[in-house]
């Protein structure tokens, strides 16, 4: 209808051209009349002459307008079929047919899992910032390490567990501690024999060192506090493979994965040799793939000043699995107290790091 009606609106009108150029005509024709007849000249037969002139000529803008019209209207419309069909091709492009949907989305999580593997599997092949840091970002972008963090035990004699962490820390003003990502590595030894707390014993791994280096470090400051017992006291080789076992592992239980040796029930806190976890669900136990101490079973921390160490838990002693090491259980007990129960209340206060989700930067000349 609108398009019929500036049809209408636009038709001309021809009987007023036809007034309008007789008038024309006819004040030409006076004008020349008079002139040649009586022979009257001056302004009259100027502006005669002129306003028939312009009368004759005024028909000619309908038709003058109509033309600029049409090729505007033309013109538009290319232009508006043009942008439609780019829109129309960006449209089907983006469409997909209900019957290939869940195909594609099944290839989507294959190829991310397989890039998540690889990332993962660099990790058992060869040791060093970038590697151990990628893998732990995979893990931490699933949410299988909720601290950003995965402790593993590393030796008996003297009791040592290893803590590696890959996290996004918040500058501290009041200590002057920097910001930025981190990979930590921390020894987590028993108490001093000769009395005191626990002594802290870590390192940053900077990008542009080697594994040897770090570990290095780590001893030196093992000796220091007389945590050392020969060269044989952490089997690092063992360490990074239990490092690795540790996020493949919890990888596998965040992406459900049915096909992992071990179907763990919540995200890793610590693996400690072949049988044990402490996941956010509690204790769990290899040989049977069961939780064998949930972690409300804990007790809460107004009740520990007794518990001094794996050996001495001030008669908090659960039955541990049939068949299981005794030794072991206990010292997952004892790690276990750092954990649970989970306290579920209000956050207390701003946390100062989170889990990195962000893959290593390579390095730079000045780091």
């Amino acid at each position: 209808m609108a398009g019929g009606d500036d049809d209408d609106t636009r038709r001309i009108n021809w009987y007023w051209i036809a007034a309008w150029t007789g008038i024309g005509v006819a004040l030409l024709c006076l004008a020349g009349a008079l002139e040649g007849l009586w022979e009257w000249t001056g302004v009259s037969i100027g502006i005669m002459v002129h306003v028939g002139a312009t009368l004759l000529l005024a028909p000619l803008l309908p038709f003058l307008e109509k033309s600029l019209t049409r090729r505007v209207v033309q013109e538009n419309k290319r232009m508006v079929q043009q942008e439609t069909a780019g829109l129309r091709e960006q449209v089907d492009s983006l469409a997909t047919r209900i019957d290939q949907l869940q195909a594609l989305v099944d290839e989507q999580d294959a190829s991310n899992v397989r890039d998540q593997d690889r990332i993962i599997d660099a990790l058992s092949e060869e040791v060093s910032f970038k590697n151990v840091a990628s893998a732990m970002t995979v893990a931490n972008m699933v949410g299988a390490l909720p601290e950003g963090e995965i402790t593993l035990h590393a030796s008996t004699d003297p009791m040592i567990d290893l803590a590696f962490s890959w996290q996004h820390h918040v500058g501290d003003g009041r200590f002057s501690e920097p910001s930025g990502t981190f990979l930590g590595v921390k020894a987590h030894v028993a108490a001093d024999p000769h009395g005191g707390g626990t002594p802290v014993i870590q390192t940053i791994w900077k990008p542009t060192e080697n594994a040897a280096t770090v570990i290095g470090r780590i001893t030196d400051q093992l000796r220091e506090r007389d945590r050392w017992n020969g060269h044989k006291t952490v089997d690092w080789e063992q360490v990074f493979r239990d490092l690795h076992r540790a996020i493949v592992l919890s990888v596998a239980y965040k992406r459900r994965d049915a096909t992992a040796p071990w179907q763990l029930h919540g995200g890793l806190y610590e693996l400690h040799g072949e049988n044990w976890a402490i996941t956010e669900a509690g204790i769990e136990y290899c040989p049977t793939s069961q939780i064998v101490l949930d972690e409300g079973d804990f007790p809460e921390p107004t009740a520990r000043s007794g518990m001094t160490s794996p050996s001495d838990l001030d008669g908090w002693a659960p039955l541990p699995p049939a068949g299981a090491d005794v030794a072991e259980w206990q010292h997952a007990l004892w790690r276990g107290l750092w954990h649970f129960p989970v306290r579920r209340g209000p956050v207390r206060g701003q946390p100062v790091w989170f889990a990195s989700k962000t893959l290593p930067k390579p390095p730079t000349v000045n780091q």
